[in-house]
């Protein structure tokens, strides 16, 4: 099994020492995760990051796929954004090209579009849910951070598609699917009962809500009550007060990125009342996850029982956005997640790979079929130092049954 990063000559020491000696020193950390943010990337493709690192492989590999493009080069250059302004650390070339890729990727109509590609789809398309949500929290970011003007009239271009395209019925509106075919929706109606592995529109939820924060736009703060009124009240994911029903959707992050969504709204327009169901709704998926902070990726089968760092890093924001607005004993919560699961599937070192875990790996899900020039096999564990492990188990920060991370 490879350990490139023990043989690497690309660092002259462990940047991972540091934070081995002193494990909460914070900036240490988001200084190694700056630098796994920039490191896996293609500089063949002006930068274009690699979506997933699979660490179970010999040698370990990293691979482009449809999420390259807005999904996580939008999540990279907010993280990145917010990272420099914690560390000090001044913006470079991958800075730069994660915004370059992100602009190349919006339509003239202001939606994000999902390029041709060996690793995409034959043709361009639209992905309604993940690809606008990276680009939106990411121009709201550099909005905000540094005052980027081209940043800003990007996402009101993108608000407005994406109310331009919601169905809308009085004051509810929602998404027939999550891809928009090219000659637009076949059917208008609405998806009720349809939610298989997402909530169907809750993933631009909160990015609406802050750009609204931020900006003041009465058109991103309406496209977000409408979609919370849809999926509150007719999705059939959840009971009146907020408790998640077993016919969610699958995908835990999408519930809970929903839940951030619906607080987020609620603080911004003084709404009791969504707060109120938002505290409800993360107590019961507080029950789905443990006191120190695993929550799992699906809510039913073998993905029940492995973590999400996704579904985690929003439950710690909804008990901070909890503590400071509605139960300060909700702090405690983000306080245990943050110091225990969090923290620990940060990837430090990776003399675990050696080990050999008796696991059957399914090599054929990722590699196999990959198209061979969306793979690197180029000292891929050097380069993920500092990266957190997507998927994790209660008690590890690495699922040895799939050990793979995703940069999101």
């Amino acid at each position: 099994m490879s350990t490139d990063f023990l043989h690497s000559n690309a660092v002259a020491i462990d940047p991972a020492s540091q934070i081995q000696a002193f494990p909460f020193d914070l900036i240490a950390r988001a200084e190694l995760a700056i630098r796994a943010c920039t490191l896996l990337v293609n500089p063949a493709r002006d930068g274009q990051p690699y979506s997933f690192a699979e660490l179970h492989t010999d040698p370990p590999i990293a691979m482009h796929s449809p999420w390259d493009y807005s999904d996580v080069s939008g999540t990279l250059l907010d993280a990145l954004t917010l990272a420099r302004i914690m560390t000090g650390l001044p913006t470079d070339a991958n800075d730069a090209a994660f915004a370059r890729i992100l602009a190349k990727c919006q339509r003239d109509d202001g939606l994000m579009i999902l390029p041709s590609d060996p690793w995409t789809h034959t043709s361009p398309i639209v992905e309604m849910e993940w690809s606008q949500r990276g680009a939106l929290m990411a121009w709201t970011t550099r909005l905000l951070a540094v005052e980027d003007a081209d940043a800003q009239q990007r996402a009101l271009r993108l608000v407005h598609a994406l109310s331009k395209r919601a169905v809308w019925e009085g004051d509810t509106c929602w998404y027939p699917a999550s891809y928009l075919p090219a000659n637009g929706w076949a059917s208008r109606a609405a998806p009720t009962g349809k939610m298989g592995e997402l909530l169907i529109g809750a993933q631009v939820v909160y990015p609406l809500a802050r750009f609204a924060a931020v900006t003041g736009s009465e058109e991103s703060l309406k496209l977000a009550n409408g979609l919370i009124r849809f999926l509150r009240e007719r999705s059939g994911a959840f009971e009146e007060d907020g408790t998640i029903k077993n016919t969610t959707a699958s995908y835990l992050h999408s519930t809970t990125g929903f839940i951030l969504g619906v607080l987020k709204y609620g603080i911004l327009t003084d709404r009791a009342d969504y707060i109120d169901w938002s505290l409800n709704a993360y107590r019961s998926a507080c029950d789905w996850g443990t006191d120190f902070g695993f929550f799992p990726h699906g809510m039913k089968g073998a993905e029940r029982w492995q973590g999400d760092v996704c579904a985690l890093q929003d439950m710690i924001e909804i008990a901070i956005l909890l503590g400071l607005h509605k139960d300060h004993q909700c702090l405690a919560d983000a306080e245990r997640f943050g110091r225990n699961h969090l923290m620990e599937t940060q990837l430090l070192d990776f003399k675990w790979v050696d080990q050999q875990p008796d696991v059957k790996f399914c090599q054929e899900m990722w590699c196999v079929h990959h198209p061979p020039q969306g793979v690197t096999t180029s000292e891929v564990c050097m380069r993920a130092l500092g990266s957190f492990a997507g998927w994790h188990t209660h008690n590890d920060a690495i699922d040895a049954s799939n050990p793979r991370l995703m940069q999101r």
